[in-house]
C-alpha cells in the first residue's frame, strides 16, 4: 500500500509546477490546487484497495472488478463534495455541445482506430469473456469522473489565458500527462523508479483526446463511452489473433 501513495504522489509531484505556473494566483485556486491534489491521491489508492487487502475483494473474478466499484463511488463523492469549485467547467452532464457533434463523432472515430491498429499489431491476448466484460463495462467510467470530470474541471477553472494557447486545451495537455503517467510511471518492489515509455505515449495520447472530447461536448458521457468501446474493441481484436 505504501508503494501506492508513492506512486500517487510521484504522478502529482511530477504536475504540480506546470500546474502552478499555469494557474491564476487566487485563494480559491489554491484551494482548488488542494482538492486536485486530494483527489487524484485519493482516488489512486481507493482504486488499488483490494490488492492489498483482500477483505476488500468483494467481486469474483481476476479483474479489478471491486476497485474500480470503489473508485467510482469515491469519485462520485467528490464530486459532490468539491463540485462548487469547478461550477464553470462542471461536465457531469448528459446534455451535449450539439454544434461539435461532428468533431466529436470524428475524434471518437480517430480514438477507436488508433486503439485498435496498436493491438493489432502489439499485443495478443488469451480468450476470457471476463476481460471483455470489464473492457466495456468498467475502465471509462471511472477514469471518466475522476480524469474528464473532476480533475479537468477543477485544472480547467484554474488556469490562466496564453496568447499561444487557450487554457482549455493546455488543461486537457496537462491531464492526458497524468493519465499517461498513472498508466507508464511507478515504483517496483525495490523503491526504483520504473517507466514505460510506450504505455505512456499511448496512454497519454488517449487521454488527449478523451479530454478533447470532454471539452468539445461539455460532458464527460461521450468520452466514457468512446473510451470502454475502444477498450472492448481492442481486447476483441487481441483476443481473435
Amino acid at each position: 500500500m505504501l508503494i501506492s501513495l508513492f506512486n500517487s504522489l510521484l504522478y502529482l509531484i511530477l504536475i504540480l509546477p506546470f500546474f502552478i505556473v499555469f494557474s491564476v494566483k487566487t485563494k480559491e485556486n489554491f484551494n482548488r490546487i488542494l482538492i486536485f491534489s486530494f483527489c487524484l491521491v485519493s482516488s489512486n489508492m481507493i482504486l488499488r484497495l483490494p490488492m492489498f487487502f483482500p477483505i476488500f475483494n468483494l467481486l469474483p473474478g481476476t479483474w479489478n472488478w471491486s476497485g474500480k466499484l470503489y473508485a467510482i463511488f469515491w469519485g462520485i463523492l467528490c464530486y459532490y463534495l468539491f463540485r462548487s469549485f469547478f461550477t464553470e467547467n462542471n461536465f457531469f452532464t448528459i446534455k451535449q455541445e450539439k454544434k461539435n457533434i461532428k468533431c466529436i463523432v470524428l475524434l471518437s472515430l480517430v480514438a477507436i482506430s488508433f486503439q485498435s491498429v496498436l493491438s493489432l499489431l502489439f499485443y495478443y491476448s488469451e480468450h476470457s469473456l471476463e476481460a471483455l466484460l470489464f473492457q466495456i463495462t468498467a475502465p471509462g467510467v471511472d477514469e471518466g469522473i475522476l480524469f474528464r470530470g473532476i480533475l479537468l474541471g477543477i485544472m480547467a477553472s484554474c488556469l490562466k489565458e496564453s496568447k499561444f494557447i487557450h487554457k482549455n486545451h493546455i488543461s486537457v495537455i496537462l491531464i492526458a500527462v497524468i493519465f499517461g503517467n498513472v498508466h507508464a510511471l511507478y515504483f517496483t518492489q525495490e523503491y526504483e523508479i520504473n517507466v514505460d515509455i510506450f504505455a505512456f505515449l499511448f496512454t497519454g495520447i488517449m487521454g488527449y483526446i478523451f479530454g478533447l472530447i470532454t471539452i468539445k461536448s461539455r460532458s464527460i458521457l461521450p468520452s466514457i463511452i468512446v473510451h470502454n468501446l475502444s477498450n472492448f474493441l481492442a481486447e476483441l481484436i487481441r483476443q481473435l489473433k
